[in-house]
C-alpha cells in the first residue's frame, strides 16, 4: 500500500491527482476484467476500487468544480451499489454451500438468482459512459494540480487533516455501543466508521509513501470480523425472501444463529485488544 518516494517532489494536489487517476485505471482494468470472466474475485475487486475512486475524489472535494464531482461519482456509485447485491449473493452461496447441509431448494435458487444479477450488472458495466467519465478524470487531475499549489497546497492538507480527525473520533465513539450485545444497528455504524477510517489512511499511505501498515492491519481484522457479521444479516434477508421448505428454513435459522454467535465472540475478543489508534502524515 506504500507509494515509492518521489526524486522530484512535486505539489500536494499534483500527487494527489496522479493517484487518483492510477486508480481510476485499475478501475478500467478491472471492468473489463469482470465482462470478460464474470468471476467473484474480479467483482470484489472491482467493487473495492469504485469505492477507492469515490474516497479519494470526495476527500478532495474543495479543489474540484461540483460538476466534476457529480460526474464521476453518479455513474461510479451505480456500480458499487450494483455490484454489492452480486457479492452478497456469492458470499451466500459460498457460505451455504459449504455449510454441510442438505439445502438443495436454496442453492438451486441462489444460483438462478446470481445469473440474473450478473446479466445486471454486465448491462450496467457495458453502458457505463467511460469516455465521459474518462474525460472528467482527466480535469480533477487539472484542477487538482492548479489547486495544490501556494496556499491552496495548504488548505488541501489541513481538509485532509480536519476530515481524519472526524472519521477517527465517529469511529472511536461507536466502538463502545457496537460491542453491546443485541445493538445491530450501531455495530453496522461501527463498520461503516471503520472502512471510512481505513480508506482514508490507504489514501493516506500510497499518497505519501509513509508506513501506515500496522494501522491497516489493525483495522482489517475489525473490517474482517464485522463484514462477515453483516453478511449473515444479508444472507438472512436474501433467504427470508425465498419461498424455502421448512426443513430448509430451520437448518438456515440455525446454521445463522450459531455463526452469528460464533462471529460476535470474535469481534468482542477483538474489541478487547485495544481500539485503534490515530495516525495522520502526509
Amino acid at each position: 500500500m506504500s507509494a515509492v518516494p518521489d526524486e522530484n517532489p512535486r505539489g500536494l494536489g499534483e500527487r494527489i491527482g496522479a493517484l487518483l487517476y492510477g486508480r481510476w485505471s485499475e478501475f478500467v482494468l478491472l471492468r473489463s476484467d469482470v465482462l470478460k470472466k464474470e468471476d467473484p474475485e474480479a467483482i470484489h475487486d472491482l467493487r473495492v476500487a469504485s469505492r477507492r475512486i469515490r474516497t479519494g475524489l470526495q476527500l478532495c472535494r474543495p479543489a474540484l468544480p461540483a460538476t466534476v464531482l457529480t460526474g464521476i461519482l453518479r455513474p461510479i456509485r451505480r456500480i458499487t451499489r450494483k455490484l454489492g447485491r452480486l457479492r452478497n449473493l456469492d458470499e451466500a452461496r459460498t457460505f451455504f454451500g459449504c455449510s454441510g447441509l442438505n439445502l438443495p431448494i436454496l442453492c438451486a435458487r441462489l444460483d438462478q438468482m446470481r445469473c440474473d444479477e450478473m446479466r445486471s450488472v454486465s448491462a450496467l458495466l457495458h453502458r457505463f459512459p467511460l469516455h465521459e467519465v474518462e474525460a472528467l478524470q482527466r480535469r480533477a487531475v487539472a484542477c487538482l494540480g492548479e489547486y495544490g499549489t501556494g496556499g491552496g497546497e495548504s488548505s488541501l492538507a489541513g481538509h485532509l487533516s480536519r476530515i481524519s480527525t472526524r472519521r477517527y473520533r465517529a469511529m472511536i465513539d461507536l466502538l463502545p455501543p457496537a460491542q453491546v450485545p443485541g445493538q445491530v444497528q450501531e455495530r453496522h455504524a461501527f463498520r461503516i466508521a471503520v472502512k471510512k477510517w481505513r480508506y482514508l489512511l490507504e489514501f493516506l499511505a500510497q499518497l505519501s509513501g509513509r508506513d501506515y501498515h500496522a494501522a491497516l492491519e489493525q483495522l482489517k481484522a475489525y473490517q474482517s470480523v464485522l463484514g462477515d457479521l453483516n453478511d449473515l444479516d444479508e444472507f438472512r434477508q436474501v433467504c427470508a425472501d425465498l419461498p424455502l421448505p421448512q426443513q430448509e428454513q430451520s437448518l438456515v435459522s440455525a446454521l445463522l444463529a450459531e455463526t452469528g454467535a460464533r462471529q460476535l465472540a470474535r469481534f468482542l475478543e477483538l474489541a478487547q485488544t485495544g481500539r485503534p489508534r490515530y495516525l495522520f502524515m502526509l
